[in-house]
């Protein structure tokens, strides 16, 4: 032997090739599986925005249903308001009556003679009509009604004041309007829970003080009814 010795020889660790096939596989799937995260982050995405849209055009469609029953309801109420032309009468009546007072009540109108006295009663009558659109077809006057119903333009009350003394209905029917829909939401609510209460969940049966409430009340509409 010589004096430097023999070094050992070194051995080299291979991997079982098990172990590289599961490696290369967890690689594989690690990969394979950021496009399948990708792809569910953009069906929620877009999941939610076909959801939103959904809604949207829901409340879109019910808003301009319910703004086309309120035109067609407010309409309808002017139509049958008129009676067949009836209170158009009446205010032809009304503006006669008015300017034949005047007349009388004018010493000025007695100096006349009476076709010219007749001729200017006349003429003022026209003048009053045409003031109050009753020169114009009914057919033309509703949809101005229509209009100033929408809008609230509803001219002034005669006994009723707002809050603040004014007699313009805009700002009475304003001023009243928030209290008007607090007490018909609270309605609808206590309507809501008072029910679901009263009849029980979905499956079960009605409780039994709900029982004897209905039985009673069935009990006076048959005393009500035999009496």
């Amino acid at each position: 032997m010589g004096g430097g010795g023999e070094q050992p020889a070194k051995v080299l660790s291979c991997p079982h090739p098990s172990i590289l096939i599961l490696q290369e596989s967890e690689c594989n799937m690690a990969e394979a599986s950021l496009p399948i995260q990708t792809d569910i982050k953009t069906s929620v995405r877009s999941g939610l925005l076909s959801t939103v849209s959904r809604v949207m055009k829901y409340m879109i469609l019910k808003m301009v249903m319910i703004f086309a029953t309120v035109v067609v309801g407010v309409y309808l109420t002017i139509i049958i308001a008129n009676m067949g032309g009836y209170v158009d009468r009446i205010q032809r009546g009304i503006i006669e009556e008015n300017i034949s007072n005047q007349v009388v009540n004018n010493p000025d109108f007695k100096l006349l003679a009476a076709d010219v006295r007749k001729e200017r009663i006349t003429e003022m009558t026209r003048l009053a009509e045409k003031r109050a659109g009753l020169d114009q077809p009914f057919l033309i006057r509703s949809f101005r009604f229509l209009s100033d119903a929408l809008t609230l333009n509803l001219g002034r009350a005669i006994y009723m004041n707002s809050d603040g003394g004014s007699k313009q209905v805009r700002l009475i029917l304003l001023e009243r309007l928030p209290s008007t829909l607090v007490l018909f939401a609270t309605e609808n609510i206590l309507n809501f829970f008072g029910s679901s209460g009263f009849n029980g969940k979905p499956g079960q049966k009605r409780p039994r003080y709900a029982n004897e409430i209905v039985r009673s009340c069935d009990n006076q509409k048959l005393c009500g009814g035999s009496s």
